[in-house]
Parts: structure tokens; sequence; C-alpha cells
């Protein structure tokens, strides 16, 4: 009898216990309503509005769609992009729009060998930043042991903008290194872009260390990085002031960027959410014909090979020679001429060297050798030198050079202003040529300022700059000016480009990728080392 009565006692007890949950559920569920799901016209809404803010915030080859036939942007106008997209986020079936992130830095959770998504999106990534890039101003290193995302962008090397990549450790540790000296020494101007396609075998924690500590650099390169983190040692260690994407069967998830989220800032002390809440598609590989078209671009003519010709041949007075530019002997390698243009990538030259060193002379016989293969109505050469003393003989030696701007300062402003004019007469010269001898002495004068206005809006105007001078022009003035021709004494060149050092008179290195050098060893179709012709002494300098 007692064992029933207990039994009926612990039955009560859990009746009350399970009638007492009942009734706190029912009062925490009867304040509750489920969040409906927004309406699909007040999604499309705000994609409309992300859809504009995206385009404000990544214009021209920074945002634009790479496929579908829609006209490509003109290239170059972003010096300082703040951010790029990476693809197309969906709440709904019929309803996307653009997901652009800062830079910053990018990382990916999958290397680009383990899924051609992230190839693909690197690929993207990379020719929007070339693309938007002002010519010369963006530098490109990359660790890609498989190829996957470098090979389109090979016709680069040439020009010291994209050497191939690394594919081993050694590789990697030495693009670190030149990474390392890039943070302690930068190129006023320039960026460097490192990308990291996938890890070489036998990568170590002390490498991924050593991203870490260039991602957190002030003015370190920016960082494109796939496969991170590299080594299990490392595992769940973020890249500092990277936005990560982690990719997922058939879509990725884009996290917060640096110090907020895709909507507003994480308060302190609130764990923040895992990122952009609709799924995400990567932008695809873009097509080989839009790479090929802005990688010929970029990377300019090469330097041409020496041509044989027959003895006591001329170029004929008034030839017209190609259209893309105008043909300058710029000296000669086994006896025979070394033909560069002015146009193109190559639009504005600039030659540096040690007094003394033949600069005036190679300016004078660009201009001659122009004077010979163009007539006036297709060519217009001003002459500019403070000093004056160095240009009678070319004044009275071609017809049809204006001799403006020679003997000081002031002449050389009005001389400016006639170039300009001379660009704006109708009709005008199919190009107009300022030789400016001595740029160094209008370092503090107003006349640099117009001379920086010439360089700018030259190549809209058919105006065509070559400065002889010492030392390096500012950033303003020297980005324009990817031809570097270095004489003797030279600081013309990238100051981790040794090619002039030692350099012997009468030699010159002429490069075409703004002064870059590119791997010790490698060939540079970039850069030729040449001898200079001294018309005047009838002798090789």
């Amino acid at each position: 009898m007692a064992r029933i009565r207990s039994r009926i006692g612990r039955a009560a007890a859990a009746h009350r216990r399970a009638a007492a949950i009942v009734t706190a559920a029912d009062s925490a569920l009867s304040g509750y309503l489920p969040r409906p799901d927004p309406p699909a016209r007040q999604l499309r809404h705000l994609a409309a509005r992300l859809t504009t803010t995206a385009t404000r915030l990544a214009p021209g080859w920074l945002g634009t769609p790479l496929e579908g036939g829609l006209p490509l942007p003109r290239l170059g106008g972003h010096p300082s992009p703040r951010f790029v997209r990476v693809g197309v986020a969906r709440p709904l079936a019929e309803v996307s729009f653009p997901v652009v992130v800062p830079l910053g830095h990018v990382a990916f959770d999958v290397a680009a060998g383990a899924d051609p998504r992230v190839a693909g999106v690197l690929r993207a990534l990379l020719l929007r930043l070339l693309a938007a890039a002002p010519t010369g101003t963006l530098l490109v290193r990359a660790v890609d042991p498989a190829g996957v995302v470098t090979a389109p962008f090979r016709t680069l090397a040439r020009a010291g903008v994209m050497p191939p990549p690394a594919r081993d450790r050694a590789g990697l540790e030495g693009l670190l290194t030149e990474a390392e000296r890039w943070v302690r020494d930068p190129a006023p101007g320039r960026t460097l872009l490192l990308v990291v396609a996938g890890w070489p075998e036998g990568t170590l924690a002390r490498d991924a260390d050593r991203v870490v500590a260039l991602a957190s650099a002030p003015g370190g390169p920016r960082l494109l990085v796939a496969g991170w983190p590299p080594a299990p040692a490392v595992r769940g260690r973020p890249l500092p002031g990277a936005t990560h994407i982690t990719v997922r069967a058939g879509y990725a998830r884009v996290g917060h960027p640096p110090g907020g989220s895709p909507a507003t800032g994480t308060p302190r002390g609130v764990e923040p959410t895992p990122g952009l809440h609709p799924r995400v598609v990567l932008d695809p590989a873009p097509g080989a014909e839009v790479v090929g078209r802005v990688c010929a671009v970029l990377a300019g003519p090469p330097l041409a090979r020496p041509r044989r010709s027959r003895p006591g041949q001329a170029p004929r007075a008034g030839e017209t020679g190609d259209p893309a530019g105008l043909a300058v002997v710029v000296g000669h390698a086994d006896g025979t001429p070394v033909t560069l243009r002015l146009g193109g990538a190559t639009w504005h030259w600039l030659i540096g060297g040690a007094p003394g060193s033949g600069k005036s002379a190679l300016l004078h016989r660009i201009a001659s050798d122009l004077a010979a293969r163009y007539g006036p109505g297709q060519l217009a050469i001003h002459l500019l030198d403070p000093v004056g003393d160095r240009s009678a003989d070319l004044v009275e030696a071609v017809p049809h050079l204006h001799a403006a701007g020679v003997g000081d300062t002031d002449r050389v402003r009005a001389g400016l202003r006639e170039v300009a004019a001379e660009a704006a007469r109708r009709p005008r010269p199919e190009h107009v040529l300022c030789l400016l001898d001595g740029w160094h002495a209008l370092a503090h004068d107003q006349a640099y300022a117009m001379l920086c206005t010439l360089a700018r809006g030259g190549r809209d105007r058919g105006i065509h700059l070559v400065l002889a001078g010492e030392g390096v022009p500012p950033p303003e003035l020297a980005i324009h000016c990817q031809v570097r021709i270095a004489l003797p004494g030279s600081q013309v060149l990238d100051p981790a480009n040794d090619a002039a050092t030692g350099l012997a008179p009468g030699n010159a290195v002429v490069n075409t990728a703004g002064g870059l050098g590119g791997p010790r060893g490698a060939t540079r179709a970039h850069e030729r080392t040449v001898r200079v012709a001294d018309q005047y002494a009838g002798r090789t300098l």
C-alpha cells in the first residue's frame, strides 16, 4: 500500500512540473509573433539602392560587369581605389545586387588551384585593378604554384608590371622579402599588389607570420590571398585588415569588412555576425579577349629588335611611319638601329644622367631623327631650354623646329603656352613634340605646374613630352613618363633596378616600364642597353 502511495505522489509531482512548464511556455509564446519575410517588392527596392551605392563606390573597371558584351570603360583614372567588386548577392532568385569589398586586403579560405571559382574571381580582381590604375602605378607580384590565375597575364612581364609568378617556397620567400623592402622604402605614386593564388609545397607557419606582418604594415602592399591560412599551425588566425570570403558548394559567404559590417559598425562588446546575410555568387573569370586587350595596352610596344639596313640607307623626309606613334631611333645595338615609338603606353619620355653624360646630345639626336622622318604637316617640334647655349646648333639644323623657350625660365613659360596653343589650332599637326632640356631648372618655377598639366592632358591633345635633366621629377610628373632613358650617372630608373649601375660612357639603358626592372637574370623585353650617337661631334659618345 505504501509503495502505491509513493508512486502516486511521484506521478502527481511530475504532473505539477509539466503543468508549470506548459503554463510558462504558453506565457512566453503568447507575446511572440514570427517576423514575416520582407515582401519581394521591398527587396527589389533595396537591391536597386545597393546597386547604385556599389556603382558609386567601385566605378569604372572596379565594378563593371566583365561579361555580357557591355561596353568596357576607359583604362586608368583610379590611382587609389577604395572598393572593388567580387560578385553578386541574390537574396531572392529574381533579386540581386553587386557586392563590393574594401581595399584593404581580400582573403579566401580555398586556394585557386582547389576551386575554379576562386581562380576565376582572382583573375577578375586582378584585371579590374590593373585596368583601373593609371599606367605604371600598379606593380603586381604573384605566387601561383599551379599557374591557374596568372597565365592570361603573361604578356605583362615584358612591361615590368607583372613578372612571372613564384611557384616554389624559395620564390615565395623572395617575393616576401621584396614586399618587406617596399614597406621600408615605398615608391611614391605606386602601389604594390601581392597576389597569392595558392601556397607552394613546404610553406611554413613563419611564412604566414610574414604575410600577417605585411598586411598590418602602414603603407604596405595590398594583398589578394587564396587558401588562407596556409598551415595548420595558424588555423583560425584571420588576416589583418582583410575581408574574408568563405567558399561553399554553389555559393560564397562574404565576411564583415575590417572593423565593421556591410551595413553598420559592430558595437563594442557585441559578437559580430558572420557577415553579409545573402549568399554570394563570385564573379567568373573574364574572357580571354578582354584580358588580352587590357594587357596589350598595359604592356605597350616592346623595344624593336635592331633591323639590318643597307649601308648608307637613311629615312626618307616626310615618311609617315606607323600612325600609332612617332618612330624614333634611340640608339644602336650591334651597329644597327633600335627603334622606339612616341605613342600608346610610351607617350612621354624621360632622359636622365649626370652632367656631361650626353643628355642634350641625345635629345637633339631624337629631334633630328624625327625631323628626317616626318614633315611639318605631321609634326611640330618645340624646343624649351632654360639655359639656351645647348640649342643654337639644333635651331639651325631642323627647319620646322619652333625655337620657343630658349634662354631663361620666362621664355620657357611662354614656350609651354605656345605648345598648348599649337595643339589647339585647327588644322593642327598630327603630333606636337615638346623637347625640354633641363626640366630640373624649373622645379621651383610656375612653369613646372604648366608642365604637369601638359603631361596629364597631352595624350588627348596630341602632345608628347621628352624631358632631359638631372634626377627624377616628383611623382605627379614622373608617373606619366613610362619611357626612361638612363645615361651614365642616371637616377631615372626604379631604385631597385640596377641596370644602369656602372654604365659605360656612350651607353644608355632604354626602359619602357617606368624604370622598373624585373627578376635578376631574367630576360627583360621592356629594357635594353644601346649605344647612343653624338651627331655634333660625329662620333659615338
